[in-house]
């Protein structure tokens, strides 16, 4: 088996192997081109019959600023140009503010190999272009600062404005996947909405432009939610009921408003709804388990393949009465797989087949959102499944809480070994190891 060496005392411009190694790889030329992610440079042979016949020697500083870390490393030959990496980035910048907490995405590291870094919009260095990071050190389990050449992919957990991501898609091509880092619920609605089979899992959502809107549409759909488009876990969603006559709106914290006509409803939409968000009309799927509302979400990514897998599926129960699940309102969670047997009173063969109905489903949600511009490979789809078994598709979620919770209850760190590693698989495969 082969193995990269890294020397930092030989020089920066020089490549060490045996002859053994150009004749199996059918190199003639005298240079090999060293491909260290989105960075390339030419190398200058030098044939050592001293050096072990599978070995090869490569310089540990390839610029002033930018040295190989002496971690594993997969390669391949093309030509006489060596693809040696993966080199992937991870871009965020909660984690970037403390590297440590990613330590559980790098549990796979052993297959993956390579240089992933942890990196921040602010830290590209255009003029240089070189990235200010922190790289995963594999023996010490630790991650240490350094300067690295752009990756050959990137996993992005931040959102970067259209300009900084038209310069990385520039150097590095197709291979930034969940950029852009949201999809806002309207917009959501309207790209799958155009699907014949899709719509009908969709709840029946409008914008909110004024009251009279919301008074007509509580006509004839009732109750109903009024959510942000860009808020996530909750924040900003009211619940409006019309009864009989008179109309009652619910807040997050559980506090009820009683309005009698048109314009107590809007005096208190006033002070609830902020002046510059956008707000949509979305219909309540009126399903709840011991008057307890009950969502549920599935994690989809995608791995080596390059193909969407199921990567598990977990169950919400709010508090009573509560109108959301998130975790202040939540009384709690458990495995999909545990939580359909005790709801609904499934045995293991249906339960398996809900859940893979589901995950049919949100799986052609997501190759439909990435047809309308987005590359994607890890999500998170908020959905409800009702007393028919009919899955409702609520939310897209592509920047989910897997860092709170990793501090949070045994129940909900259940999802995180199979959930955290799995997109650095579908990197290193975009980045062509």
């Amino acid at each position: 088996m082969s193995l990269i060496k890294i020397d930092n005392n030989i020089q920066p411009n020089s490549i060490y192997l045996n002859s053994s190694i150009l004749k199996k790889a059918n190199i003639k030329s005298k240079n090999i081109i060293l491909h260290f992610g989105a960075f390339k440079k030419v190398l200058a042979i030098n044939i050592d019959s001293y050096i072990q016949p599978a070995d090869i020697i490569i310089p540990g500083k390839l610029t002033e600023q930018i040295s190989i870390p002496d971690v594993p490393y997969d390669f391949y030959f093309r030509g006489n140009d060596l693809f040696l990496g993966p080199v992937i980035g991870f871009l965020t910048a909660v984690y970037y503010k403390n590297p440590r907490k990613a330590i559980l995405r790098f549990t796979n590291y052993e297959n993956i190999k390579g240089l992933i870094y942890i990196f921040k919009k602010e830290s590209i260095n255009m003029k240089n272009k070189d990235i200010t990071g922190y790289y995963f050190e594999p023996q010490t389990k630790t991650f240490l600062e350094g300067i690295f050449p752009y990756p050959s992919s990137i996993f992005c957990q931040q959102n970067v404005n259209k300009k900084t991501f038209r310069y990385l898609n520039k150097h590095i091509g197709d291979k930034i996947f969940n950029r852009p880092c949201n999809i806002d619920k309207f917009s959501l609605w309207n790209i799958l909405s155009k699907d014949s089979i899709l719509v009908d899992h969709l709840p029946n959502t409008v914008e909110f432009k004024n009251v009279e809107t919301l008074l007509q549409i509580l006509i004839n759909l009732n109750p109903v939610y009024l959510k942000p488009f860009n808020k996530a876990g909750g924040i900003g969603i009211l619940h409006v009921k019309k009864i009989e006559r008179n109309y009652m709106l619910t807040d997050i914290y559980d506090r009820k408003y009683y309005m009698e006509n048109e314009k107590d409803v809007r005096n208190i939409l006033k002070k609830k709804l902020k002046r510059k968000r956008k707000y949509l009309i979305q219909q309540d799927i009126p399903f709840t388990y011991q008057q307890q509302k009950v969502d549920f979400r599935i994690y989809l990514q995608k791995d080596y393949t390059k193909n969407w897998i199921y990567s598990g599926m977990e169950t919400k129960i709010a508090k009573k009465e509560s109108i959301i699940s998130n975790k202040k309102k939540r009384s709690k969670m458990m495995p999909a797989e545990i939580a359909l047997k005790e709801i609904f009173n499934l045995d293991t063969q249906k339960t398996h087949q809900v859940i893979n109905n589901a995950v049919e489903l949100c799986i052609k949600a997501l190759k439909i959102i990435e047809e309308n511009g987005y590359h994607l490979g890890d999500a998170a789809v908020d959905l409800i499944i009702d007393q028919n078994f009919k899955v409702w598709i609520i939310e897209v979620q592509l920047v989910y809480a897997s860092l709170r919770k990793t501090v949070r209850s045994i129940d909900e760190q259940q999802v995180l070994p199979a959930v955290l590693p799995t997109p650095f698989e579908y990197a290193k495969a975009l980045a062509g190891f």
